[in-house]
């Protein structure tokens, strides 16, 4: 599997670089929650003695902040299930996000015809499946899975001689899930991620998002940890999803791939969002309100640097390489969000106009006066 991200928490684990509530944003540990529910799911497991067995056959992680999907993952990867197209998925428990995410693929479109941030043909555009943790209960395919990682045979023709040896140790792990795991396969640790599938032997990659992912943001909804609304009250879920895709477009145009919540890299997509989202943020919400709406809920990772992005688009209308060289320049990466931020208040104070009427500058600056208009 290709880990872009360890979980969904990289949107939300840093705080931001000035007081949320001056700025109406959300509170800065409203994941807290979030990770009380997992911590507290993955203690009754631990109590049980059997949760090293469960780790070390994938099937959820010891860190709440890691993917649990390794196992799902497999059964994906290996081809097992099939796709047709968004609608046929069933995002969420029971199908209740699907309309949500299969309107969130018209955006990959709207992304995919930028001029300037092409999709590499090395990179297609994937499409979003839906990682269902009940396929644990289905050991022909959690034994095929099984196969193709342990021994040379695909998951598809894997001999069923071999497939007979393997079937009790499934059959073990699905006891163990059944009896220890609180609420069996609906338990959300199960599904507990979103990311890539990564394709070999020509299998086709998804962008896969687990029932679990859906789970432990309705869990934040519910608990208000947002002060504002939404016009369709999903704001937080919506702009989750749509933060790792325009995470994709930025590793097919830069390269560049996230490792750790802190890493530089990180830092980088944080300014790199604001200043994607901002190139296209009124194709993809025409309303006013909704806009500021997405700001508040990607601003909660790093205040300064995503508002950097926004501003390097807006002011200087920099393409992504002369955008990467200026972050360079502004030696701002190392900026911790109780830091003071490196670019001029006065230009800070403009970023709010831009986000509401979510224009384009067509002007485009040098590099070296873009780095000059913005830094302190």
């Amino acid at each position: 599997m290709m880990k872009l991200f360890s979980s969904f928490f990289i949107i939300g684990m840093a705080a931001n670089s000035a007081n949320a509530a001056d700025d109406n944003l959300p509170p800065t540990n409203y994941w807290t929650e979030v990770e009380k529910e997992v911590a507290g799911k993955l203690n009754v497991i631990r109590a049980t003695g059997y949760l090293p067995t469960l780790v070390d056959n994938k099937v959820i992680s010891d860190d709440p902040t890691e993917m649990t999907m390794n196992a799902l993952f497999g059964v994906y990867r290996a081809g097992l299930v099939d796709y047709s197209r968004c609608e046929d998925e069933m995002f969420g428990k029971d199908g209740e996000h699907t309309d949500l995410v299969c309107k969130m693929e018209g955006v990959r479109d709207i992304f995919s015809k930028d001029e300037q941030l092409p999709v590499h043909e090395d990179y297609p555009l994937r499409p979003f499946q839906a990682a269902k943790s009940s396929y644990f209960g289905d050991e022909d395919k959690m034994a095929r899975t099984y196969c193709e990682e342990n021994s040379g045979f695909s998951a598809k023709d894997c001999p069923s001689g071999v497939l007979n040896n393997i079937l009790p140790i499934i059959r073990g792990l699905q006891g163990l899930v059944r009896n220890v795991v609180p609420d069996g396969y609906d338990n959300p640790l199960l599904s507990y991620g979103i990311g890539l599938s990564d394709p070999y032997r020509n299998i086709r990659s998804n962008f896969l998002m687990g029932d679990g992912f859906f789970k432990m943001l309705e869990i934040v909804l519910n608990k208000d940890a947002f002060a504002f609304d939404c016009s369709d009250r999903i704001c937080l879920m919506e702009g989750s999803i749509l933060v790792f895709i325009m995470n994709l477009y930025i590793l097919n145009n830069t390269g560049i791939n996230v490792d750790g919540l802190e890493s530089e890299n990180n830092r980088v997509y944080t300014i790199l969002t604001g200043y994607l989202y901002q190139r296209q943020s009124k194709k993809i919400h025409p309303s006013r309100k909704d806009r500021a709406v997405m700001i508040k809920v990607f601003a909660v990772r790093h205040k300064c640097l995503y508002f950097t992005g926004v501003l390097i688009k807006q002011v200087c209308g920099l393409g992504i390489k002369r955008t990467l060289k200026v972050i360079g320049k502004l030696n701002i990466l190392g900026v911790s969000p109780d830091d003071k931020c490196p670019i001029k208040p006065k230009m800070m104070a403009k970023v709010g106009g831009f986000i509401k009427k979510g224009k384009k500058n067509k002007n485009v600056m040098k590099i070296n006066e873009c780095v000059a208009q913005l830094r302190r």
